[in-house]
């Protein structure tokens, strides 16, 4: 009797301390509730991912009209025609994920309770995308291999009263792509692409058995294990967690240039709905029971917004451009049936993205180099978390390019500004990469 009194009373506190948490913003009871660790599809830089994006683009706040190369085709495929001449493009991405968080001993009383913040780090490398372009006549097509999205998650780790109270995850999203364009005129253009996308997502964690008990129906019928695991002993103090998550998925991206005339140049891109198909496995061990391992698996969906973008570049001088983009993100229709967690809620709202960016050109003096360009850009990027977790992500970018002949050397840089920022996942990216014009 003593057991479940003891349950019962740990159950009570918790629940009292993540209600007395959620009124302060100082007091935060770390990832339970959090949109950012209970998302197994979340990838560390946000939600909004519509493709991949040249070395030149990185640096000028990933501006549509600023991929002026093969990865044209992933984003606004009618400006392949920009392209005078057949291209190829190979480049190369670092990253530096963080995740920090504030936590609180909630046993102790508030008056002498003192905050402690904890900070994770993992840095990653991954061969960020490689593509060709051939434009003969009015027509340009391309072909391209890019790296979408990564899901490495710094191994959070914290107190066993803490939902989840260790988070381990890793994964990525890689894609193809095919694109064509077509110069309609000498001033309009317009280009349409299929990108297929395939990878995984592994990912453990630790947690406790009384979060399932909130959730006893699971609009999926292939999830049938939740049921099995309200029927847990009173000896069951600790879950270990694993999935097995493999996705794919094929989305088309349509668009139109109108060339006004030498300085300005407006664009419109489309990317419709789309879908990636999860396949799902999950495995359950019980350290402190006698308890066999239960498994459970599914074939599930995650619904992908509607995206529209309008674009502009401005070239007041030869020597200087300026490129800017607005787009819209039609979260708040989406949908999905892969919830693995208790606390798994699709209520998302419609956002508009910003993105910024310039580039200035100087002619060297030398032989071997003929020019530089110094890049910069800024990316405003609300998510759409639709209450509390309402919040944007903001990033500087910037980035040198070489030009040697032929060939094209690149840096970019993505900066997040909210380093200090708790309870989110943080990326910083660096690229590097070359370019030849054939």
């Amino acid at each position: 009797m003593k057991k479940p009194a003891i349950i019962s009373l740990t159950v009570f506190l918790l629940l009292f301390c993540n209600g007395a948490f959620s009124q302060s913003q100082n007091t935060v009871m770390p990832w339970v509730g959090m949109e950012e660790s209970v998302y197994h599809d979340i990838p560390v830089g946000g939600w909004n991912l519509f493709g991949a994006f040249s070395l030149r683009s990185a640096a000028m706040g990933e501006t549509f009209l600023s991929n002026l190369n093969p990865i044209s085709g992933c984003l606004n495929p009618a400006f392949l025609t920009s392209l005078s001449c057949p291209q190829f493009s190979l480049s190369y991405r670092f990253s530096e994920n963080t995740y920090k968080t504030t936590s609180n001993n909630p046993f102790v009383d508030w008056i002498d309770r003192h905050s402690e913040t904890r900070s994770f780090i993992r840095k990653t490398d991954y061969l960020d995308g490689v593509g060709i372009a051939l434009p003969f006549k009015k027509w340009t097509v391309a072909a391209n291999y890019f790296l979408l999205q990564e899901f490495n998650f710094p191994d959070i780790s914290g107190d066993i009263i803490f939902y989840p109270s260790k988070v381990k995850q890793s994964g990525e999203l890689k894609g193809v792509n095919f694109a064509v364009s077509h110069r309609l005129t000498s001033s309009f253009s317009m280009g349409i692409s299929a990108s297929y996308i395939f990878g995984r997502i592994s990912r453990f964690q630790v947690s406790a058995p009384i979060f399932y008990i909130l959730d006893r129906k699971h609009p999926n019928p292939n999830f049938n294990f939740i049921p099995e695991l309200i029927q847990l002993p009173y000896s069951v103090f600790i879950i270990l967690e694993n999935y097995d998550v493999d996705i794919k998925g094929l989305f088309f991206n349509a668009g139109l240039n109108f060339k006004v005339n030498e300085k300005w140049l407006f664009g419109l891109a489309l990317r419709p709905p789309f879908k990636f198909n999860l396949k799902a496995k999950m495995k359950y061990s019980f350290p402190d029971s006698k308890m066999p391992e239960k498994t459970a698996s599914g074939n599930f969906y995650i619904k992908q917004p509607i995206v529209a973008i309008a674009s502009v570049l401005y070239q007041p001088l030869s020597s200087f451009i300026l490129t800017a983009d607005l787009s819209y993100w039609g979260w708040r229709y989406i949908s999905s049936d892969y919830r693995p967690n208790w606390y798994y809620p699709h209520q998302f709202k419609n956002i508009v993205r910003m993105n910024l960016g310039a580039e200035y050109y100087m002619n060297l003096p030398f032989k071997l180099i003929e020019g530089v360009s110094f890049r910069a850009g800024y990316i405003y990027d609300p998510q759409p978390y639709e209450y509390s977790e309402s919040f944007a992500r903001n990033f500087f970018c910037a980035g040198l390019c070489l030009n040697i002949g032929k060939i094209d050397f690149e840096t970019a840089a993505k900066i997040s500004l909210n380093p200090d920022e708790k309870q989110r996942f943080h990326s910083n990216v660096y690229k590097l990469g070359a370019g030849y014009r054939f």
